[in-house]
């Protein structure tokens, strides 16, 4: 049985794991067979140009199978603007290679919906742990949504909404933890209430409706 991590920072080669290593665009990125490839809006710096240039020139590498991490982040005021025009671009580059979108919201749920009206490609919404009127939208429009580690505390929005997401549009990960994906599936299944081998097929279903490896 395989597990499929979406959105991860770590390298791990590890037997029947199929993750997508998200790596910077300053990395070397030749560590993970899979990879996304995205400015992160925490990154985005006045001189975005130059670096959408690198980035462009990157994605297009067959390792390259998803742009992103990228997005929004409002907690980050003073780059806003900029992180809007910057996550523009990526949509861009997202439709013209047609590799699906890695996506980070944090308080602009109504900005970064309008910018993915633009999107022409697969859209996953990573690490959710949002109350449900903040993403009901996103499920609305047929975005994927993951759920990670927040998942495993007993108290988290994580773990009280993934019952209200459609589980074809679900998708697990890792993120920058050093948690097992298979502790994540194991507790996504248990607060589902579905057998762990027809939840793990259904996720192998809808990674492979997005990822065409």
């Amino acid at each position: 049985m395989k597990y499929y991590d979406c959105h991860t920072y770590l390298d791990m080669q590890i037997e029947d794991v199929v993750a997508i290593r998200n790596v910077q665009i300053s990395e070397d990125s030749a560590l993970g067979k899979y990879q996304s490839i995205g400015i992160h809006p925490w990154n985005v710096q006045a001189d975005f140009e130059t670096e959408l240039a690198i980035l462009e020139e990157k994605i297009t590498s067959d390792a390259i199978i998803a742009v992103g991490e990228c997005g929004l982040d409002r907690l980050h005021f003073e780059t806003f603007e900029l992180q809007k025009k910057v996550f523009q671009q990526q949509i861009t580059f997202a439709n013209k290679y047609q590799k699906p979108l890695i996506v980070h919201c944090v308080k602009a749920f109504s900005e970064c919906l309008q910018l993915l009206s633009l999107a022409k490609v697969p859209v996953i919404i990573h690490g959710v742990n949002n109350k449900w009127d903040s993403i009901a939208a996103f499920v609305d429009r047929g975005y994927f949504l993951s759920f990670g580690a927040a998942i495993l505390k007993v108290n988290s929005i994580s773990r009280k909404i993934l019952p209200q997401i459609p589980i074809h549009q679900l998708l697990l990960e890792t993120d920058d933890t050093d948690i097992s994906i298979q502790s994540i599936y194991q507790t996504a299944a248990s607060l589902l209430t579905i057998d762990s081998e027809a939840f793990n097929l259904q996720i192998e279903s809808n990674f492979h409706k997005i990822f065409q490896i």
